[in-house]
């Protein structure tokens, strides 16, 4: 309890201390990447102060992450960890006082979240105990920086110096940088529509995981679009189609979370809106391409399925305002790369293998388009070759690399993972072991034991894609039994 206390209260006193750097706009931008970190679901009362317009929620299910963390195993520790840093800070000291007297007033065991309203970023706590609260809020008061609370009827403000930082009920504590008091009254009386009623929010709840966040481009304030749109038009120059592409964007959402799961982290992206133009440039992986990987030393890999004519005429205005800035021999290889590219179509395979830090690894692409094809662009790239690869095989692909005696289609000890890439469109693989042993051997003598022990439990990571641009980035344990918190916590 009083880690959790901790927790929220240091968030509480960051969100106050830097209330006037919040002002900026480009670091409430910073904010919000940062939300992408956390997540959740749930209409109490108060997550209704959250409007549906929002542009971005988040939420952090605290007492998911408490129960997979294994935290109370820990409680010696913990203390020992408060004491320290008590003699930290004056501010510090004074949060853990009200920690350890039990009475923060805050339900840590509710989701957290956060949201940004227009350039506005918010914090939205579950109260408890409402005049636990505003004692809690009064405790932190310094010879410096000093808080006060407001009554009004059933509304509490809270002030930092005179500002007002942020309001509470007996059910919803609001933190923000808003300093009107009405902004605040029409969400706390609900007067906005709520998130969780909204079409944004049935997404948000269909990919809760144990930190979510849901970015909706559609909510974006026409002011903050027009400011954007200049942006790129100054980065990216006068190009064909940018109009389309401002349209996709500003019709996205995107909804991520991270889950900790036995043997198993993972964080998630899901995306709505996508364009279709995008999402009909690639296919299934072929499962069988990535079979014809030998294992052995195997540090990683990456496959994906391309109809190359439709990407061709997805990149087309963007080649060509690249062509239009190279000089002849590079606009030659621009024009013969993307005639291997119109004739590409199937699943490529590129991996490595060997010792993470020898100079000359073992390589090997798959492509799936014509030797000749490639013959052309290795031919006219002359001397910039490696002399290392090389053309092998007599298959429907081409094949370079320089894996001695490698036969395509005839592969013994083949990639075993080659599974976890059905249904994806794009694949990677990293072999975390030999990595591990890599960082071990470079450790000081000193914190080499240390280092071996933290990072033995690691066994590999993955990152999917699939057809409908869903994205997942995974690490896996060597061990499934124990929840990957849990066992990062130990």
């Amino acid at each position: 309890m009083q880690h959790r206390s901790e927790y929220s209260k240091n968030i509480i006193l960051t969100i106050f201390k830097t209330r006037q750097m919040m002002k900026k706009f480009y670091l409430k931008s910073l904010l919000v990447c940062v939300l992408a970190l956390l997540l959740s679901s749930c209409a109490e009362e108060y997550t209704k102060v959250i409007p549906a317009d929002a542009i971005a929620v988040a939420e952090l299910d605290v007492k998911s992450i408490l129960k997979k963390s294994n935290l109370g195993s820990h409680e010696d520790k913990l203390k020992d960890i408060l004491n320290v840093l008590k003699k930290e800070d004056k501010h510090l000291r004074n949060l853990i006082n009200v920690i350890e007297s039990g009475q923060s007033g805050v339900d840590w065991l509710k989701p957290a979240y956060m949201f940004l309203d227009g350039e506005h970023p918010y914090l939205v706590l579950a109260v408890d105990d409402k005049k636990d609260l505003e004692n809690s809020i009064l405790s932190l008061s310094t010879k410096y920086d000093r808080f006060q609370v407001l009554y009004d009827g059933e509304i509490s403000w809270i002030e930092l110096d005179g500002d007002l930082v942020g309001a509470l009920t007996k059910s919803t504590l609001i933190i923000g940088d808003e300093d009107s008091r009405s902004i605040y009254r029409n969400m706390l009386e609900h007067n906005r529509d709520p998130f969780f009623g909204s079409e944004a929010g049935k997404l948000f709840n269909k990919h809760v995981g144990d930190a979510t966040v849901l970015v909706n481009m559609q909510a974006v304030p026409s002011d903050i679009k027009r400011d954007l749109c200049r942006e790129l038009e100054y980065e990216m120059g006068d190009i064909d189609g940018l109009d389309d592409m401002y349209d996709q964007l500003f019709a996205l959402q995107a909804v991520a979370n991270l889950k900790f799961e036995k043997g198993k982290a993972s964080v998630n992206l899901y995306t709505e809106n996508m364009s279709d133009d995008l999402t009909n440039v690639c296919g299934k992986i072929d499962t069988d391409e990535l079979e014809q990987v030998p294992a052995n030393d195997l540090i990683g890999l990456m496959a994906l399925s391309l109809n190359g004519s439709r990407t061709y005429e997805y990149m087309e205005d963007i080649l060509n305002a690249i062509r239009r800035e190279l000089d002849y021999e590079d606009r030659e290889l621009l024009r013969m790369l993307v005639d291997v590219l119109k004739n590409t179509n199937g699943t490529g395979v590129a991996s490595i293998s060997g010792e993470i830090d020898v100079d000359e690894p073992e390589v090997l692409c798959l492509l799936p388009v014509s030797k000749r094809k490639v013959t052309d662009v290795l031919d006219y790239m002359g001397e910039e070759l490696p002399y290392m690869y090389r053309l092998v095989g007599d298959t429907e692909h081409a094949v370079i690399t320089n894996i001695s005696g490698y036969s395509y289609g005839n592969v013994s000890n083949s990639f075993d993972k080659a599974s976890n890439a059905k249904s994806c469109c794009a694949y990677c693989y990293l072999n975390l072991r030999p990595v591990a042993d890599w960082l071990v051997r470079e450790s000081s003598r000193e914190y080499r034991g240390d280092v071996s022990v933290a990072l033995s439990s690691l066994d590999y990571a993955d990152f999917k894609l699939d057809d409908d641009f869903g994205m997942s980035l995974n690490l896996y344990l060597t061990d499934d039994s124990d929840n990957v918190l849990a066992v990062a916590v130990d």
